[in-house]
């Protein structure tokens, strides 16, 4: 809890993370936020993401270099910042763009990291079917996207460290320690798959020791949407994405890694700018025109508030932004909650693990939430809780 402002967004400036405000009264957890604004019944909470920064931005001018100019330059930026490069890679579209980014241009990274239940994949390998795209088969991106461009690289770029870390049994022993629930980034969720968070923040300390290092994330094509009453487009940020660097104290006894998102940065708000314009100019004819209701359809849905908020991780968009990104790579639905997500299904849903080892987890969820008025909760059919509700900063409306 913070009651200065000021120090608020100073910490988010050291973290590069967002934070929660209710009531004149700072969070760098949301967990513990959503705890206070119970307590106090002010619901009024907001996600801040250097608000005055990114809505003061010059919107009538668009940079002359192309997106791919754009990128080359910004990891030109990291490489002249830092000694070390750690990118934290998924095998997801916009993890992938930033190493084409360094490496197809010549820059160097120092490694390439990514966190799976590798030994849990292993097991489960033998039931997969590649053609199910269901949230539930995420974990498989590994063996399908992220293992055959890490050998790829490790192939034409050697002197790339690559760091593959299985976060299986990590997962089992926080969760017998009873600690999970209070090591998670942020507060934002207490699923088995943020031990691999904690494993890639471990491995960037020791090297932080050595040297000044950076941790590099892949967050995130722009959240955009359009507003057909007033015929705008706005975009935010959300705060699902923007916790990477911002660990609790307990987690790695106050470490906090240094963190920076290459596509969201101060340093370069051209960068995110320019994407923005680049899908607002192919968006723009789609949305008034509206000629192909089945496509629009597929790639944005209507909030409660009548926007339309555009599908960012559909293949439309990954392709609009990524020249190297296709079809052919194996990419599942995202996942729908961040207490018991699909990507930790090999935990809640096989017999890998024993009933009472779900047990215990489930435990620690309720005590994770508890406290937390059901309003920021997302509930499932059942009534277990799925995750907090999503919350954005507020809508820059582009003109």
């Amino acid at each position: 809890m913070i009651n200065d402002k000021v120090l608020a967004e100073r910490i988010a400036l050291e973290t590069n993370s967002g934070y929660w405000s209710v009531n004149n009264t700072y969070f760098l957890n949301k967990s513990e936020c959503l705890r206070y604004a119970t307590s106090i019944k002010d619901y009024n909470v907001r996600f801040h993401y250097f608000d005055n920064f990114y809505k003061n931005l010059e919107w009538h001018t668009e940079s002359n270099e192309s997106l791919e100019q754009l990128y080359k330059r910004r990891a030109e930026q990291l490489r002249d910042k830092y000694d070390y490069i750690v990118v934290a890679y998924s095998g997801g579209a916009d993890s992938c763009n930033v190493i084409d980014s360094f490496l197809d241009n010549g820059i160097h990274i120092d490694e390439i990291v990514t966190s799976y239940p590798i030994g849990a994949i292993e097991k489960l390998k033998p039931y997969f079917d590649p053609n199910d795209r269901k949230a539930s088969n995420v974990i498989f991106e590994f063996c399908e996207a992220a293992e055959p461009k890490l050998k790829e690289i490790s192939n034409n770029h050697p002197n790339v460290k690559i760091s593959v870390l299985d976060h299986t049994a990590t997962s089992i022993d926080l969760i017998s320690q009873s600690k999970l629930h209070i090591m998670p980034v942020a507060g934002i969720g207490a699923s088995p798959s943020l031990a691999g968070h904690y494993l890639i923040a471990q491995k960037v300390r020791e090297y932080s020791e050595k040297g000044k290092t950076v941790l590099l994330t892949g967050v995130d094509k722009p959240r955009m949407g359009y507003s057909p009453a007033k015929k705008k487009f706005g975009v935010w940020f959300d705060d699902i994405t923007l916790v990477w660097g911002n660990h609790v104290n307990d987690a790695l006894d106050g470490f906090k890694p240094t963190t920076e998102h290459f596509y969201y940065t101060m340093d370069m708000p051209e960068l995110w700018q320019k994407q923005c314009q680049v899908m607002r100019r192919i968006m723009e004819p789609i949305v008034t025109a509206q000629q192909d209701l089945n496509f629009y359809n597929q790639i944005h849905f209507k909030n409660s508030q009548g926007h339309e908020v555009f599908r960012v991780h559909s293949m439309f968009f990954k392709k609009l932004l990524y020249k190297n990104w296709t079809t052919d790579i194996f990419q599942a639905s995202k996942p729908s909650g961040y207490f018991f997500q699909e990507h930790s299904n090999w935990f809640f849903k096989t017999n890998l693990t024993s009933n009472r080892m779900k047990e215990f987890h489930f435990g620690q969820v309720m005590e994770f939430v508890s406290g937390i008025d059901s309003r920021f909760i997302v509930y499932d059919n059942a009534g277990k809780p799925i995750k907090f509700i999503e919350m954005n900063t507020e809508v820059i409306v582009l003109p």
